[in-house]
């Protein structure tokens, strides 16, 4: 049986966004492990702020960018949101190869990747009754729902099992030269 391209952009959305909800919550936890590895003895007071930094922008930005979802082409938008994390979340391992990663640093790029964050949720949440064109709205958002939760869970287990493989080899003196 032949999909329809809707339903292919659906489940291509709904892959896509399972996948990069699994990257956000290994994110999560990566900000804070990278700060208690930085910040050693004074990283409690850093932890917060990097991540009030992390979360801050879905409070400020979120209302305006659920206006700008309704007012723009909501693909283009949902791109230009995940270009822009991407070159962001590049700038890390960038930083760190080069000896200038630091925790004000990650302070700066969780509240940039963020902000284009707080766009992509409401852009897809705008485009979801197209996709859902001849299905039942309620059973498309719960899908979304419930695998998003399911994608923060698997993220959030994936990324304590990565970090804690081995702490032999992580050191603070090698993240921070």
């Amino acid at each position: 049986m032949r999909l329809d391209r809707t339903s292919r952009n659906l489940g291509l959305l709904w892959i896509g966004q399972f996948v990069s909800l699994v990257g956000d919550a290994f994110l999560d936890v990566t900000l804070a492990f990278l700060v208690l590895l930085i910040a050693g003895g004074s990283a409690s007071a850093k932890t917060g702020v990097v991540l009030l930094f992390h979360y801050l922008p879905f409070l400020v930005v979120g209302p305006f960018a659920g206006a700008l979802a309704d007012r723009t082409d909501q693909r283009r938008l949902m791109i230009a949101a995940d270009l822009a994390r991407a070159a962001l979340l590049a700038t890390l391992p960038i930083a760190f190869l080069t000896g200038h990663l630091s925790w004000p640093l990650l302070a700066v790029v969780a509240f940039l990747v963020a902000t284009a964050s707080s766009a992509f949720a409401p852009a897809r949440d705008a485009l979801l009754p197209r996709l859902a064109e001849g299905r039942s709205l309620v059973a498309v958002n719960a899908s979304f729902q419930t695998s998003s939760q399911l994608a923060y869970i698997v993220g959030t287990v994936l990324s304590g099992l990565l970090l804690g493989w081995d702490r032999s080899s992580v050191r603070a003196d090698a993240i921070v030269r």
